[in-house]
Parts: C-alpha cells; sequence; structure tokens
C-alpha cells in the first residue's frame, strides 16, 4: 500500500537462538568425549585409531555445522512485522516450513502477552497473542523481545488506523 508505513520489524529472543545452539554444541562435546573414551580402550593400531577418531570428529562438525545453519536460518527468518496498516507475521521452521500470515490493523481485536516462567521474565521475552475479529485464527509469536512494549506498540498503531479509517 502507498501509505504504509513500517513501524518495527521483531525478531525472536535471542536467548532461543543460544539455548538451541548451545544444546547442540554439548551434544558434539559429548559425542566427541564418548568417542575418545571408546578409541582409548581399543587395543588396535594407533593409526587406525586415528584415522576413526578424525572420521567422527568431521562427521560431527560436518552435522553439528549442518543443524546450526538450520537453526540460525530458522530464527533470523521468523519475525513479526508491524506497518500503520497491518501486521505480518513470517514464521521459519527448519527448511521445509514457511508461513506468511497478513493481518490488517482492522482486524486486530486485541493484543495480550504473556511471560511464563523465571527465564522469560529474567530475560525479558514471552508470548504475544494477537486476537483477531476476522475468521484467521489468531497469532501467536513465541520468544516475543519485550512483549508488554510490543503489545503497545501493536494497540497503538490499531487505534491509530481505525481513527484515520473512521470516515
Amino acid at each position: 500500500m502507498p501509505y504504509e508505513k513500517h513501524i518495527m520489524t521483531i525478531h525472536q529472543h535471542i536467548f532461543i537462538l543460544i539455548k538451541y545452539s548451545s544444546f547442540i554444541l554439548l551434544a558434539c562435546l559429548l559425542f566427541l568425549a564418548s568417542v575418545i573414551v571408546l578409541l582409548s580402550s581399543l587395543s588396535e593400531k594407533e593409526a587406525l585409531r586415528q584415522g576413526v577418531m578424525i572420521a567422527a570428529a568431521v562427521a560431527v562438525l560436518g552435522t553439528s555445522a549442518t543443524v546450526l545453519y538450520v537453526i540460525n536460518l530458522a530464527y533470523n527468518q521468523t519475525l513479526l512485522a508491524i506497518t500503520n496498516c497491518s501486521v505480518v507475521q513470517i514464521l521459519q521452521r527448519g527448511l521445509l516450513f514457511h508461513k506468511v500470515s497478513r493481518l490488517s490493523m482492522a482486524d486486530v481485536e486485541d493484543v495480550s502477552s504473556e511471560q511464563k516462567g523465571i527465564i522469560p521474565r529474567l530475560f525479558g521475552f514471552g508470548t504475544l497473542v494477537i486476537q483477531t475479529a476476522s475468521e484467521m485464527p489468531n497469532f501467536i509469536f513465541e520468544n516475543c523481545p519485550n512483549p508488554v512494549r510490543v503489545t503497545e506498540i501493536i494497540l497503538n498503531a490499531r487505534d491509530q488506523y481505525n481513527e484515520k479509517n473512521q470516515d
């Protein structure tokens, strides 16, 4: 729309990226440690032991790099874009699931936020729920940074949109 003005773009909280990446790195370290322990108990030739260790390390590093790439892709592609006319939600889950939804500000009925648990409260993220007045399902944006502030921004944009289009 020619009069549409971008207000803000929100990605999921960085804590989520760090959490998933940490799990992958920890799993890799545990796997490599178990390979080292297993190989140290073998009494075969040293060259064979080193070859197996190098192959296992390359396989683990290649797999982890691929998984970390997919996690990073999903993190960077999942976002909520707010304009003065609409809210656009882009969800990326892995490599194969990509969903784009657009909601007009005229269809925004209510916006609420929720922070469950100590980690979301400490790090300032939660779930943002945009309730719609249309047949579309509610927009649910998990791991939203500063969800209370985003709620206020969307509600203000909706109110301004409604005032401008009351004619």
